[in-house]
C-alpha cells in the first residue's frame, strides 16, 4: 500500500496547504538504481540479481532482464512465456491492490484467498491451462456476479453504479465504499502514455539514457509527461490517445479501469486466451532498451555494454512517470482540499494509491 515515512528512495511529497486546500505542490522521485550492483557484470549476470532486488513487480522486472540478456535470440515460445507471466503478475497485483491494500484502508474484510492461490499456484497455472482457467473463472463469479458481468466478455462503465448498489460482492462493496472518497479526488489533466512502446519512443528513450545521466529519475517523451497503469492502457486502447491528450480523470477513474482491466484479464484466461502483453526490444550499437508492459505501466530497462560488461544500467519505471515534477501525481495534489491535516494526508493517500499502490512516499506537510 502507498504510504508515508522517511526512508532514502522514496518518493517525496511537499505541499503548502493554506488549512484548507493545496496552494502549492512539489514532487521529487530520486529513487535507487541498480548500476552500481551491476557494473563489470554480464547481462545473464543482471537477469539473476533484478528479481531478487524487488519485491514488487519482480516477474516484470526479471522478464525486463532476461530480454535484454536475449536481445540477439528472442524466440517466439520464450516471449509467450514471458507474456504469461506478466499477465498472471498484473492478475495478482490487482487483485493485492484492491483486495489487501484498498480493503484495508476502507475496513472492508480482505481477500487474501485469492491473492494467496495465485502467489502459491503461479508455476502450476504456466503449465496448465485449464486450471488457471477453473480459478479465474471462479474468482470472475464471486467478484463480479450480477448484471452479467461474471459471463460477460465486455465490461459496461455506464452501468456500473447500478452494478456496485445492487451486485452485494466484495467487489462491489469495496467500490461502494470508495466511491464517496475517490470521485473527484486528485483531478488532473490526462495525457495518457500512447499504447505500446513506439518504435519513435522507444528511440527517444534510448538516446535520452545514453546521453542524459539522470533522465530516467524524469522522463518525458518529446517534452510531454505520460501517465501510465491501467486508466492509461484503457483509454489508449479504445480511442488510440497520443501525445495531447487534455481530459481530466480522478482517483475514481483510476481505481475503476483497475477493477475493469482486472475483470478483462480474468475472462482471458477463463477461456484460455493466450496473452498478447506488449514487449519490445531496441538495439543501438553498444546499447540494449526493453519496454515491456506491467501492471502499472511499461518498464524500460536500457543497458550500455563495454567488451561484453555492463558499463551502463538504468530502468525507467512507471513510477518515474507518474511521480515526475510535472507529472499526474503533481498535477492530482495542487489544489486538493481538505479541512484538517489528518484528512488532507488521508486524501494524500488515497491520491497516490489510486496512481500507483506500490509507492512509497514520504509527505511533507507546510503553511498550514
Amino acid at each position: 500500500m502507498g504510504s508515508e515515512g522517511p526512508v532514502e528512495g522514496r518518493v517525496r511529497l511537499r505541499v503548502e496547504w493554506d488549512g484548507m486546500r493545496v496552494l502549492g505542490a512539489r514532487v521529487v522521485s530520486r529513487r535507487p538504481q541498480p548500476q552500481s550492483l551491476l557494473q563489470g557484470r554480464d547481462l545473464p549476470a543482471a537477469a539473476v540479481i533484478l528479481p531478487r532486488l524487488y519485491s514488487v513487480c519482480g516477474e516484470a522486472q526479471g522478464v525486463a532482464a532476461q530480454a535484454l540478456a536475449s536481445a540477439g535470440e528472442l524466440d517466439a515460445a520464450r516471449v509467450r512465456t514471458w507474456q504469461e507471466r506478466l499477465r498472471l503478475e498484473t492478475v495478482r497485483e490487482h487483485l493485492w491492490r484492491l483486495g489487501l491494500d484498498w480493503t484495508q484502508a476502507t475496513g472492508q474484510e480482505p481477500w487474501s484467498e485469492w491473492v494467496r492461490t495465485l502467489l502459491h499456484e503461479r508455476e502450476r497455472f504456466l503449465r496448465d491451462a485449464d486450471a488457471s482457467a477453473q480459478w479465474a473463472r471462479q474468482v470472475q463469479r464471486q467478484l463480479y456476479r450480477g448484471a452479467g458481468l461474471e459471463t460477460s466478455d465486455a465490461f459496461d462503465p455506464d452501468a456500473l453504479q447500478a452494478w456496485i448498489r445492487a451486485s452485494g460482492t466484495p467487489l462491489s462493496g469495496l467500490l461502494q465504499a470508495l466511491s464517496s472518497r475517490l470521485v473527484g479526488l486528485g483531478r488532473g489533466r490526462f495525457n495518457p502514455m500512447p499504447t505500446g512502446a513506439s518504435s519513435d519512443l522507444l528511440r527517444e528513450l534510448s538516446g535520452r539514457l545514453r546521453e542524459d545521466p539522470d533522465y530516467h529519475w524524469r522522463p518525458d517523451w518529446s517534452g510531454q509527461v505520460f501517465e501510465m497503469g491501467p486508466a492509461a492502457r484503457a483509454e489508449g486502447g479504445r480511442q488510440g490517445v497520443g501525445p495531447g491528450a487534455t481530459d481530466v480523470i480522478d482517483a475514481w477513474t483510476r481505481v475503476t479501469a483497475r477493477v475493469e482491466e482486472l475483470h478483462r484479464l480474468l475472462g482471458e484466461l477463463a477461456r484460455g486466451q493466450p496473452a498478447t502483453g506488449h514487449l519490445a526490444v531496441r538495439v543501438d550499437g553498444d546499447a540494449v532498451l526493453v519496454a515491456v508492459e506491467m501492471a502499472r505501466g511499461t518498464l524500460v530497462h536500457w543497458a550500455r555494454l563495454d567488451a561484453g560488461k555492463i558499463a551502463a544500467y538504468r530502468i525507467v519505471a512507471p513510477t518515474e512517470w507518474n511521480f515526475h515534477p510535472r507529472g499526474a501525481c503533481q498535477q492530482g495534489l495542487e489544489g486538493m482540499e481538505a479541512t484538517g491535516e489528518g484528512v488532507l494526508r488521508t486524501r494524500v493517500q488515497h491520491h497516490v494509491m489510486a496512481l500507483d499502490p506500490c509507492v512509497r512516499y514520504q509527505l511533507e506537510v507546510s503553511g498550514a
